[in-house]
């Protein structure tokens, strides 16, 4: 992978180290055929796929659902070492799961696969030396529903790490004027807006004899980690929801047949659900990445939106 999601210097640690497991945190790659023992075989009728990132991947919790103690020490996942148990969650923990669950689809092939990487950005899911294979599997595959988070990550490493081209660390900026400068010229350096159309456009370019399913991206929950100051990670997250947003009209304008297929899915208010909550069920954020990534609860309310989001299909 690219020195711009590698780990940061020693000198931001206190910044940087824990808030880029959000995007870096090792590459876990998932196994989406693993999991509990004796569960029934997937649903071909309905089918689920899901790519992305850490947020899609589950990150911060290991296959049997069971959270990693320090996240953001996952380097033994990055290729080219062979990921082990450590590195997979998806099946059980991760939003598609609870998805699938809620619609009644196994969480095994064939009805369910997740393929969600951490540390993945859009230009991954466009390479075919990188993921873009396993977006045309994707594609072939015609499911009922496809489940992505994406974008996040070319913005984040040059939010916070000092080693990206021509970088800096936008966090590091007092003015919220430069900061804002300075993320914007990222998503455009990154072509964010471009690259997250081109995978929406290619995720529906499914057969047209085929189920014509639905494409649905998850905006992502406002994480407020305890390191970086809320006024800076609104801006923040501003711009990528914005760049996001922008990119889901420009997908359904290059393909207006398809327009009604492509939801733009708005997650639960995380506001009142971060680390400072005792209760570990109103929590819904994990305390072991300070506060970023979703909890299991997180992930169950992130389910819960898409699954009210996304029209019934009977199989």
């Amino acid at each position: 992978m690219s020195s711009e999601r590698g780990l940061v210097a020693p000198l931001v640690i206190a910044v940087v180290a824990v808030l880029i497991a959000f995007v870096v945190g090792g590459i876990v790659l998932i196994n989406e055929g693993g999991g509990d023992e004796g569960e029934p075989s997937g649903d071909d009728r309905y089918e689920i796929r899901a790519i992305g990132d850490s947020v899609t991947a589950g990150f911060g919790y290991d296959k049997d659902g069971d959270p990693i103690a320090s996240p953001h020490v996952l380097s033994f996942c990055i290729p080219p070492r062979v990921p082990d148990g450590r590195c997979q969650s998806a099946r059980q923990v991760a939003y598609p799961a609870a998805f699938a669950r809620l619609r009644g689809v196994p969480t095994n092939p064939p009805g369910f696969r997740n393929l969600a990487v951490s540390g993945a950005d859009p230009a991954d899911w466009l390479d075919p030396e990188v993921f873009g294979d396993e977006l045309a599997e994707v594609v072939a595959d015609d499911p009922d529903v496809t489940l992505l988070t994406l974008g996040a990550n070319p913005l984040l490493t040059q939010f916070l790490n000092p080693a990206a081209p021509r970088g800096g660390l936008c966090v590091l900026l007092e003015r919220p004027d430069r900061v804002r400068r300075c993320v914007e010229a990222a998503l455009e350096r990154h072509q964010v807006v471009a690259r997250l159309s081109a995978v929406y456009e290619r995720l529906l370019d499914t057969p047209e004899d085929g189920k014509r399913g639905v494409v649905a991206v998850l905006q992502y929950h406002q994480a407020s980690p305890r390191t970086v100051p809320g006024e800076k990670v609104a801006i923040l997250f501003g711009s990528l929801r914005a760049a996001i947003a922008e990119a889901t009209d420009a997908a359904r304008r290059a393909q207006p047949e398809d327009a009604e297929r492509l939801l733009l899915v708005e997650p639960p208010s995380f506001a009142n659900h971060h680390c400072d909550v005792d209760a570990e069920s109103e929590r819904w954020v994990l305390r072991s990445d300070s506060c970023i990534h979703p909890s299991a609860e997180g992930h169950r309310r992130l389910a819960m939106a898409l699954d009210e989001a996304i029209p019934e299909r009977v199989p």
